[in-house]
This record gives C-alpha cells, sequence and structure tokens, in this order.
C-alpha cells in the first residue's frame, strides 16, 4: 500500500501550485452541486447528470480530497496552536 502521508503531501504540493483559494472554493461548489444532482437523480426527484458532468466531477475528486485534507490540517493547527498565558 502506497504511503498516505506521502501522497497526502503530494496532493497539498500539486494542490498548492495549481489553483488559488477561489479556484479551490469553485471546484468544491461544482463538486458539491453535481452531488446533489446525482442524489435527486437516484431518487427519482431530478433528471439525469450529463457525461460531461460526471466526467468533470469525477476529475475533481482528488482535488476535492486535497482541499479538504488542507482545511482539516488548518483546523487541527488551529486547535493544537497554544492560547494566551
Amino acid at each position: 500500500m502506497p504511503n498516505s502521508k506521502a501522497l497526502a503531501a503530494l496532493r497539498s504540493a500539486i494542490l498548492e501550485e495549481q489553483l488559488t483559494r477561489v479556484d479551490a472554493q469553485h471546484v468544491l461548489d461544482r463538486y458539491n452541486d453535481f452531488t446533489a444532482k446525482l442524489t435527486e437523480f437516484q431518487t427519482s426527484d431530478g433528471p439525469s447528470p450529463t457525461k460531461e458532468e460526471f466526467e468533470e466531477w469525477r476529475s475533481n475528486i482528488l482535488l476535492v480530497w486535497a482541499v479538504r485534507e488542507e482545511a482539516l490540517k488548518a483546523e487541527c493547527a488551529q486547535k493544537q496552536a497554544p492560547t494566551g498565558p
């Protein structure tokens, strides 16, 4: 099994080079919108997603994981930071 810490570091480095925070938020928004659309389709409450939408969602999955990983690291760092004297 690959070293998950090394993969996480690689994902983070790629993300930092390729995306600004605004770009990352757009990726997350598109991912969440498609996930909601897919859920509606699966529960017969909406139309079928297009092939293009599915392929974009699939390609964004690794980026979404990296964005969420960065957010979790930042959250953990804030919780672990010493507070006051």
